[in-house]
């Protein structure tokens, strides 16, 4: 049976349900993690502070982990590793999770003397056009030189693929895999939540970083304040921790925003029942390049509203069908409005993107898989 030897910086909490499902589906993988930075909680920058997930991240799944030097942190220079040839043994295919760090690239140029075939999935993409022209001329040389040294690039969403069209990768060379969450797992149950009577019940849920745009929705709050019923009658749920905290809080007490409540950083499976309660979920970022909170928001059946810097937005939202993409926070206020005031409308949305959502899945990742390795 063909194998894939797969390399991971840590075990990621969106990777092993992936993981398992694939190898219960008979795909024959094992794991190689850098490092063991998650496994028994570890202090996130982004939230600011200890994180400590709420499943085992191991169970289900050969792995292996691999000898490190220095500090047990993961980036593009560390974990140190110093072990690399244990990554040709024993595998058909080498599945690689991000290309930009020295360990990766490193395995890529030795495998020019195993002849392994290798797989690569990245976020990369260009939502918003963040990137420099200068940045975009030294892509485009990165990725005519690697793309000699790999089987296929395994995209995770339409930006994604966009990406490596404009950076000169062939269309064999790709196929979808998705970035995907477990979709049973977050599944609202039939009438087991109870909700607040009559009240719209709104939802974001991230990090306390300016880039995930957490301004701009207390903005559009602001806006859509001046409307009384509107202050009078939603209730605004805002989770996570992170550098912004004391910022936001400020604003929303300064703007006397008593409909927005703050909660702090939740797993998965709290995380889920706050899902399950609200009617709309927003992702306001700056730029993200997918952005799995809305995976796990159609799964729970949550009205989506995306920025349109967001890459799943592309895939997972269709503008005025199953939720809204919006441009500035006086757009978003306006949609805010618009929905609170045709509130008749959230139930088919909700009905629409769980239908798309569903199709985005653990079974296309592993069809796909599967077809890729036994051609």
């Amino acid at each position: 049976m063909k194998r894939i030897n797969y390399v991971l910086s840590h075990p990621i909490q969106y990777q092993s349900p992936l993981i398992n499902y694939l190898v219960k589906k008979g795909i024959n993988i094992k794991v190689f993690y850098r490092s063991t930075k998650s496994l028994n909680g570890y202090y996130d920058i982004g939230f600011k502070k200890k994180i400590k997930w709420d499943i085992n991240l191991l169970k289900g799944h050969k792995y292996d982990f691999l000898k490190f030097i220095g500090p047990n942190k993961t980036g593009k220079i560390f974990p140190l590793t110093v072990e690399i040839f244990k990554i040709f043994k024993d595998t058909n295919y080498i599945w690689l999770h991000g290309i930009k760090n020295w360990y990766s690239l490193s395995i890529l140029f030795i495998n020019f003397f195993y002849k392994k075939k290798v797989l690569i999935r990245e976020e990369i993409q260009n939502t918003n056009n963040h990137r420099s022209n200068l940045n975009m001329i030294f892509n485009k040389i990165f990725y005519k030189i690697i793309k000699k040294f790999v089987f296929k690039f395994l995209i995770i969403g339409k930006e994604n693929k966009n990406f490596y069209l404009e950076m000169g990768i062939d269309n064999n060379k790709m196929i979808l895999i998705p970035y995907v969450v477990n979709n049973d797992f977050f599944i609202r149950k039939k009438n087991h939540i109870k909700k607040k009577k009559n009240k719209l019940n709104i939802l974001l849920a991230s990090k306390f970083e300016k880039k995930k745009g957490i301004d701009i929705f207390l903005k559009s709050i602001d806006i859509c304040n001046m409307n009384n019923k509107f202050k009078s009658m939603t209730n605004i749920i805002i989770i996570g921790n992170g550098l912004e905290e004391n910022k936001l809080k400020k604003f929303v007490r300064e703007n006397d925003l008593n409909n927005v409540n703050f909660k702090i950083f939740q797993n998965q499976k709290k995380l889920k029942k706050y899902y399950h309660k609200s009617d709309i979920f927003v992702l306001p970022s700056r730029y993200e390049p997918w952005g799995l909170t809305i995976n796990e928001a159609l799964a729970c059946k949550n009205l989506v509203i995306t920025s349109k810097n967001i890459g799943a937005s592309k895939d997972l939202i269709k503008n005025n069908f199953n939720g809204f993409i919006f441009n500035d926070y006086k757009h978003l206020s306006k949609i805010l409005l618009k929905i609170f005031k045709k509130r008749k409308i959230i139930n088919q949305f909700k009905d629409r993107g769980f239908k798309i959502i569903k199709k985005w899945n653990f079974e296309l990742c592993y069809k796909n898989l599967s077809k890729t390795i036994n051609d």
